[in-house]
């Protein structure tokens, strides 16, 4: 074999490996988690081929020129050929569901363990062993897979809903100013469950005396589980239904009436916004710029889901590391957004607080550190500002002494609650040191609980502080929600509008009233859509069992909300009598439509009873994929029960009756049948 044949079977597998590993499988992260990663697809893909040629040129020259033996260059191209294989195999069909990483621990399976690595032992032991057959191949296969590669990585991105708010980035110039004369600051301390904050505060008065002139209100309720659809709930009021992509929803609730954000920015006031995944628009945000090239934790962060995604399962634990990531741990730094990583911000002041190398790795400590550094004041304008830290989100790595340490005993989340009240009391004594305390309203928050129980996930911490607000934390019992951030803003501020919500400023311990719960788990996410949602209404304290009803409404992705039933073609709308007896009118015709918003069958008893005007016996024919029936009816009434079963989706059923017209001459409408106390109860 010659050094041409060498080089051009080095170069194929080489190309196979390095542009499967270090190019298209982190292309395939980013476009199936677009809304994960603020970035231009083009932009990325030009820095994944920057580091990636080197890497293939170094392969291929070492490959071609350093094995002297033909069977050891044989044995190395087949061996890397087997490998590239493999990382395909596992990245697009040995795919097993690990949940949502968001940084707890997950239990690996065994089961999958083994299986991945009896499947890798398997190939590279079989493939070794038949080196000489696969290598008069290697060419020809690596370029076959290199073929494919481009191929779904061309259908995945025209599949792709990149959002139009990936070509800008928040912009952390003025990070920490804020204005002399009114401002207006939300701070979320992610997963912060209010519970936990009643234990703290009656144990400790210390961490009570942090909130100053603050109401704390411990009947709160959050409107979803996670943050991904609570932020835009906080900062809206809007509640997301799955019936458009989610992207869209985004818009449409930043640019509404009821959003601060755009709201604020109409009123004069600079509107900053400081969270990754926040929606970044010019209209409605003054901290958002055009962004320019790539960010390293950016890089970083998709190499590590790119490995944890196509390494074989025995691999995965320490690539993932707990929630602190391989690289990322690695290599670690300053997120950009919450550090000088730009070097466009000058210190001003000199920190009276300093922290640790290890602790300023973490985002919490790195976010009230530049606050002590860069905070200024502006003389002119009000300000808005919305920041949002990790707050008590596992993996708890913060202790009470705000020092890094890797926590996994029982009281972990505890004690990195007391971090985060320490963190932000830090916070607040700065804003009194500024003197811009007293002349801002404050809200410090939780998006949501974190209990496993749908009633600890919907239990946020809420704080609230009035303009001038004074004296020792007091407690309220008043039912508020998350919901109701922005119209308390507005009232405060003296705007007019039909806002939706309430005050919280406004509400009462003695009041009530629903409030609504919007549950999902990660379980079949499309990422354009939530996963199925299902309804709660609150009517008392969040944490009484009893205050709880499940609707029986769910959100399913794509699925346009539609009542549970809708009477139309023949029914006359209005429902009459009395709860105890109530009736419904129809022509000789109607069409009752059962709508199923769920994704899965759901079983109901249909009870009614059916009339006419007339003691003679007339034909009512029942239609329908649900229930066919032909009944003799007259005006004494025929009772009727059925159990049915209602698939997803929305049926119709067809009523037909051929009894004679009522007579009644006072009322104009065309009255042949009623249907009387008509009930659909669901059978678990």
């Amino acid at each position: 074999m010659n050094v041409k044949d060498k080089i051009f079977s080095a170069a194929a597998v080489s190309a196979f490996f390095v542009f499967a590993a270090f190019v298209f499988a982190p292309s395939h992260i980013f476009l199936t988690n677009v809304t994960e990663f603020n970035v231009s697809y083009v932009e990325l893909l030009g820095y994944l081929f920057i580091l990636a040629l080197p890497l293939f040129l170094l392969i291929t020259t070492l490959m071609a020129f350093l094995p002297k033996n033909l069977d050891n260059h044989q044995r190395t191209a087949t061996l890397l050929l087997s490998l590239s294989f493999l990382m395909w195999l596992q990245g697009n069909i040995l795919v097993w569901d690990y949940g949502l990483l968001t940084g707890g621990k997950i239990d690996f399976n065994t089961y999958f363990l083994l299986f991945d690595a009896a499947v890798w032992l398997a190939v590279i032991i079989f493939v070794y062993k038949k080196f000489a057959v696969f290598y008069k191949h290697v060419k020809f296969i690596s370029c076959i897979f290199i073929v494919v590669l481009i191929s779904t990585s061309l259908f995945t991105y025209f599949q792709a809903d990149i959002p139009n708010s990936s070509r800008y980035e928040v912009d952390n110039t003025n990070e920490f100013t804020f204005s002399e004369e009114k401002n207006v600051i939300i701070l979320v301390l992610d997963a912060f469950q209010s519970d936990m904050f009643q234990k703290i505060t009656d144990e400790d008065e210390y961490y009570k005396d942090i909130f100053d002139g603050f109401v704390y209100y411990r009947d709160s309720l959050a409107g979803f589980p996670t943050t991904y659809a609570s932020i835009p709930n906080i900062l809206t009021g809007q509640y997301y239904d799955n019936s458009v992509p989610f992207s869209d929803f985004l818009e449409e609730a930043f640019i509404s009436s009821d959003s601060i954000p755009k709201v604020l920015t109409d009123e004069g006031f600079e509107v900053d916004c400081f969270m990754r995944s926040m929606y970044l628009d010019k209209r409605v945000m003054s901290n958002v710029k055009n962004r320019v090239g790539v960010k390293t934790s950016t890089m970083i962060s998709i190499y590590d889901a790119t490995f944890f995604r196509y390494a074989p399962d025995f691999l995965k634990r320490y690539i993932y590391n707990d929630g602190k990531w391989f690289l990322k741990n690695l290599v670690p730094q300053r997120l950009p957004i919450y550090s000088d990583a730009d070097d466009t911000r000058t210190p001003v002041n000199i920190p009276q607080v300093t922290f640790d190398e290890k602790s300023l790795t973490l985002k919490d400590v790195a976010f009230i550190n530049d606050m002590l550094t860069y905070s200024i004041t502006a003389d002119e304008g009000y300000i808005f500002k919305f920041y949002s830290l990790n707050g008590c989100h596992d993996p708890y790595l913060l202790n009470e002494e705000l020092e890094y340490e890797e926590m996994n005993s029982a009281d972990a989340y505890e004690r990195q609650a007391k971090a985060s009240l320490q963190i932000t009391g830090l916070f607040l004594d700065e804003l009194k040191r500024l003197e811009v305390f007293d002349n801002s309203m404050i809200f410090v928050i939780a998006d949501h609980g974190v209990r496993g129980d749908i009633q600890g996930n919907a239990y946020p911490l809420f704080l609230a502080k009035k303009f001038n607000g004074k004296g020792q934390m007091t407690v309220s019992d008043a039912p508020v929600s998350l919901s109701d951030i922005p119209k308390t803003i507005f009232l405060e501020l003296g705007l007019e509008g039909d806002f939706t919500g309430e005050s919280v400023f406004n509400l009462k311990d003695s009041d009530s009233r629903e409030r609504r719960f919007l549950y999902y788990s990660w379980m079949d996410w499309s990422k354009d859509y939530l996963p199925t949602m299902k309804e709660y209404i609150v009517s008392g304290h969040v944490w009484a069992d009893e205050s709880w009803q499940y609707t029986g409404r769910k959100f399913i992705a794509g699925f346009v909300e539609r009542p549970f039933l809708e009477w139309e073609d023949g029914f006359w709308g209005t429902l009459e009598g009395a709860p105890e007896y109530s009736f419904r009118w129809s022509s000789s015709e109607g069409t009752l439509i059962i709508n199923n918003t769920s994704n899965k069958d759901r079983k109901f008893i249909m009870s009614a009873e059916f009339f006419t005007g007339y003691p003679e016996l007339s034909n009512l024919k029942i239609e329908s994929t649900l229930v066919n029936e032909n009944l003799k009816i007259n005006n004494s009434g025929y009772s009727y029960e059925k159990e049915i079963i209602i698939p997803p989706g929305s049926h119709a059923i067809k009523f037909r009756c051929d009894a004679e017209r009522v007579d009644a001459p006072t009322d104009p409408r065309y009255l042949v049948f009623r249907i009387v106390n008509f009930q659909m109860v669901e059978i678990e």
